[in-house]
């Protein structure tokens, strides 16, 4: 995912690129098509990566809660119903009712609901004999009702999981669009520019290649330094874990706990930085220039995904 995201972000600094010299495109009118077209594909892979941001730590954490205690009500009934058995000598009626308490301990998700769901049925034919074991209409309702809902959670978080598979696929073709658009279209069209805006092509071709910079150790004599801080914009809390990188650089880190991070000993020169977290909004780049000696602050505030509903 880290290297999707980075690809967008660097077609994205693409088009900034363009905006920046819109006067170029003026007189290019099947220029000007592609590169509408190129805008379209660039926001819906931002919405693509935006959907596989969106943690999925809740379902899960829901489906583990309601999994642990339905496990639990299982385990009652079932032994409710072994005890019943026994009484009308159903030897057949026990061991299911004995397999179901045994798997409620230690089988999965769906086992755990198709076992519920059986044992809600056959104890819902057996309401009167029950009663005299203390499982009334109302606790067999509950029961019915905690299966269903556990089994609602289950299909949200397949049907969940399915949409990001999707969304991933999804991202996927558009990245590779959006690069086919670039090489077969936009790299000679930014050749054509070369007598009239040498700063714009060589702007756009350091943007379309990964070149290694500054392997020599030798030629950092006065390194500079960025720093900043990353923080939720509506709590205007600090956002740990948060991926920061310099394009161009294969410069990555994470923010500490705090949200801080830094990155030192860099050479004078042009640096673009990426932020990117889960479950919050991809937010624009930031270029600055680095001089010798400079202490460069990039701040970075995150919009929650959640916010943008």
């Amino acid at each position: 995912m880290k290297s999707m995201i980075e690809r967008f972000q660097k077609y994205r600094m693409i088009e900034q690129l363009f905006n920046e010299n819109e006067n170029l495109f003026q007189n290019n009118t099947a220029d000007q098509e592609v590169r509408t077209a190129y805008n379209v594909k660039l926001t819906e892979a931002e919405n693509r990566i935006n959907e596989l941001l969106q943690p999925l730590q809740p379902f899960y954490r829901v489906q583990q809660e309601s999994r642990g205690h339905l496990r639990e009500q299982l385990r009652l009934m079932a032994g409710r119903g072994m005890a019943l058995s026994r009484q009308l000598e159903d030897t057949q009626l026990y061991n299911q009712m004995h397999h179901a308490y045994n798997q409620a301990r230690i089988g999965g998700s769906y086992a755990l609901k198709a076992l519920s769901l059986s044992v809600t049925g056959w104890m819902e034919n057996h309401q009167e004999a029950l009663a005299a074991l203390g499982i009334d209409a109302e606790m067999l309702s509950a029961f019915r009702n905690e299966t269903e809902a556990f089994d609602a959670d289950l299909d949200q978080t397949s049907m969940t999981k399915s949409q990001r598979k999707a969304s991933r696929t999804q991202l996927t073709k558009l990245l590779s669009e959006l690069h086919d658009m670039l090489r077969t279209h936009f790299d000679s069209f930014v050749l054509m520019q070369q007598s009239g805006s040498p700063e714009f092509v060589e702007r756009y071709q350091n943007l379309r290649r990964r070149k290694p910079q500054y392997r020599n150790r030798d030629i950092v004599m006065h390194p500079a330094e960025i720093f900043g801080m990353v923080k939720d914009s509506v709590t205007n809390e600090p956002v740990a874990g948060a991926t920061i990188n310099l394009l161009d650089h294969s410069y990555v880190v994470l923010t500490s706990e705090d949200g801080s991070f830094s990155f030192d000993e860099l050479p004078a020169g042009s640096y673009t930085v990426s932020c990117h977290a889960p479950g919050y909004l991809v937010p624009e780049v930031i270029t600055v220039e680095a001089g010798n000696n400079s202490l460069l602050e990039v701040n970075f505030e995150l919009q929650a995904l959640a916010a943008t509903a």
